[in-house]
């Protein structure tokens, strides 16, 4: 059962974002804290609240997919020759649909107003007529159900390119603990008027040691793989191709320093597939470390699928391009705030951004590279050696905010234009205005106990420079 006073218990832990609007709908989504600390151990709830909606009086009125772990997650497994549904797993973003005051809802993990979310409702609603759009209400609001899909859509590319579409990938009653409908039964549905523009992920029935085994060859993003009696969710299985383009689309300034140091030991230290030990050689032969981390998400894909055909084209970008001061590509207009915090060590960045979050109220997220070593009781733990880890994680959580419509602030040093080169690619990419901002230490009590080497200090005070252009507008050096 879901009431108040479990979700105030739980935002207060920081466990827990709750979305409001002003229809009286809140949408709970656990917390970057939760996720990282694995707090669904203590608070097994929280596998619930991701994008769970509910009304003013706590109830369901939306209910996506409970947290599914990955194989051999915290544990995670299934006996090599238990029968199971391998499911096609949809490479997209998840959207939950349901009924409210007699309309369509669409739903995300995180919000019901984001670009995200709108662009979900058009791709699922795709060519249906009044008549057929309220059949579709009838039988949500009749028997209380919400669909859920993986949206695929060319104006949102991700590591597997898939078919565009809303495909069906479950249906569930909006009661607190529901079962799944089954895949069949999800094959029935998808024949009504109203789903025959919907797609549907391909499943069959398996021992699970041979989807283990075809894993290691299939090059879509992996299954998900459910008790072929019970219908029970059982783990996600992802494809060794899958992780390793994913590893090399967006590896970290530190992971390619890496790649680029020691390449002929690089696949195998990482545990990429075999067939990607042949692309880690064409980027260091066609690229500098400087150029492939310069490159978007994009492009890099592009360069991989080429090097996997063994027929690479791709130009090497010119120095020229790389020296450029990072910008700003302006749409015609912005979907959100990016501001990111610059700042030599013990600054006040932090304090700063939580002065910032207070301000802009509970639509913002906050994040940075030290909550990475920081756990949930606040002790904080550097590891040196996890540094590019932080960063990656970093870039990943603002990237889930800026998909799901929040405002994000950012605060990490960024003391060269390469650090700030990643986040102006996801601004550009997600359509976020960017307001790079520097913070000084000319406050009392700025040093926030994270104590770091006064010469490695001075090496980020010697690189940290600004220059005013003709125009007056800062950009970094």
């Amino acid at each position: 059962m879901i009431n108040n006073q479990i979700i105030q218990g739980l935002v207060e832990k920081k466990l827990l974002k709750v979305k409001s609007y002003d229809n009286g709908l809140r949408v709970l989504k656990y917390s970057r804290n939760a996720f990282f600390n694995s707090a669904w151990r203590e608070y097994p709830i929280l596998k619930e609240m991701r994008g769970l909606v509910i009304d003013g009086n706590c109830k369901i009125i939306a209910y996506p997919f409970t947290k599914v772990m990955n194989y051999l997650q915290e544990n995670t497994t299934v006996e090599r020759d238990r029968e199971v549904s391998a499911i096609h797993k949809i490479n997209g973003f998840m959207a939950c649909l349901s009924t409210y005051n007699g309309e369509l809802l669409v739903s995300t993990t995180g919000t019901l107003d984001s670009q995200y979310a709108k662009l979900a409702k058009e791709v699922i609603t795709t060519g249906l007529n009044d008549a057929t759009k309220a059949d579709l209400i009838d039988m949500l609001r009749m028997h209380n159900t919400s669909l859920m899909f993986e949206i695929a859509h060319e104006s949102d590319p991700h590591i597997i390119k898939e078919k565009t579409g809303a495909y069906l990938t479950g249906a569930r009653d909006n009661y607190l603990g529901s079962s799944l409908m089954g895949e069949n039964l999800l094959n029935q549905l998808h024949c009504a008027n109203y789903a025959k523009n919907w797609l549907r992920p391909t499943f069959r029935t398996v021992r699970f040691s041979d989807i283990l085994l075809e894993s290691k060859t299939n090059e879509t993003e992996g299954y998900m793989i459910r008790d072929v009696i019970t219908g029970e969710v059982l783990c996600k299985l992802k494809t060794p191709y899958y992780s390793s383009k994913k590893h090399l689309m967006r590896a970290n300034q530190s992971a390619v320093q890496q790649m680029f140091k020691a390449p002929s030991t690089y696949a195998t230290n990482k545990g990429l597939d075999a067939r990607f030990r042949p692309v880690v050689d064409a980027i260091v032969t066609h690229y500098s470390a400087s150029a492939w981390v310069a490159l978007d998400e994009q492009l890099r894909s592009a360069f991989i699928e080429q090097a996997l055909s063994g027929e690479v084209l791709l130009p090497v970008p010119t120095q020229a391009t790389l020296t450029q001061p990072t910008e700003q590509v302006q749409p015609t207009t912005y979907r959100g705030k990016l501001f990111l915090l610059r700042g030599l060590p013990n600054s006040g960045k932090s304090t700063t951004a939580q002065a910032m979050l207070a301000i802009a109220g509970g639509d913002a997220v906050h994040v940075e590279a030290d909550m990475y070593f920081t756990a949930q009781d606040g002790t904080y733990d550097f590891e040196p050696a996890k540094l590019g880890d932080a960063h990656d994680w970093c870039r990943r959580v603002a990237e889930d905010a800026m998909q799901n419509g929040h405002t994000v602030i950012v605060s990490n040093t960024f003391t060269t234009n390469a650090e700030l080169a990643p986040y102006y690619e996801l601004a550009n990419a997600q359509q976020y205005q960017v307001f790079s901002l520097i913070v000084e230490a000319r406050h009392a009590g700025a040093d926030n106990g994270h104590t770091v080497p006064e010469n490695t200090v001075d090496k980020m005070r010697r690189r940290f420079s600004i220059q005013l252009n003709a125009e007056g507008a800062v950009q970094c050096s």
